[in-house]
């Protein structure tokens, strides 16, 4: 994977772990799992009306004042940022748009759909619920790299980077890695980088 997908990825995660560790959680109804949160309002919808109408039909609404809000910087807009509480955890979400990291006039939407404390269990639907075929990249990542293109998704390999530099340049690449939870961290997350246009 090309190092300005995997430090886009990282940038992302690092907003996503500094401004979530302090929230607390209380009592809901499950609902959906991660995955279909993330495959509902992350993967299906093309623009910011599709992805904020799937977040409320999931039950995610704007977190309370005292929910740490993911900064923006660099060029980075926060356009969306929910959340919901889930038995004693909290399901979180936010969209960011800007541009990606290493490419001159390249923007991408960066969004992200996280469980915390993580569970061991969160994300073993994520393959079968997405549909995606991830797998362990060279860096140790879990993720699935794809080209929309008028046929559906063609799936490339995540480790080839002339063919994810040709897709990313198209405008039509998707990526999504799994971050499953650790004993530092607690929170499972899914995170997707798609690009928007040449």
């Amino acid at each position: 994977m090309p190092t300005r997908i995997r430090f886009g990825l990282m940038l992302v995660g690092a907003i996503l772990f500094e401004t979530t560790l302090s929230a607390g959680a209380a009592r809901a109804d499950p609902g959906s799992s991660l995955a279909q949160i993330f495959d509902a309002v992350c993967v299906k919808p093309r623009d910011a009306a599709g992805r904020k109408a799937a977040a409320h039909a999931q039950g995610l609404r704007t977190p309370p004042d005292s929910f740490p809000s993911p900064p923006s910087g660099d060029g980075l807009t926060l356009e969306l940022f929910v959340s919901k509480a889930v038995e004693r955890r909290t399901v979180f979400l936010y969209t960011l748009i800007g541009p990606i990291p290493g490419s001159e006039k390249q923007s991408g939407l960066n969004c992200t759909a996280g469980l915390m404390p993580g569970d061991p269990v969160a994300l073993a639907d994520a393959g079968a619920v997405l549909g995606m075929p991830f797998v362990t990249d060279r860096s140790g990542s879990e993720s699935v790299a794809f080209e929309e293109t008028s046929g559906g998704r063609k799936f490339l390999n995540v480790d080839d980077d002339a063919a994810i530099d040709v897709a990313m340049r198209s405008g039509r690449l998707s990526v999504i890695v799994l971050k499953r939870s650790d004993p530092k961290a607690g929170i499972d997350a899914i995170f997707l980088l798609r690009t928007l246009g040449p």
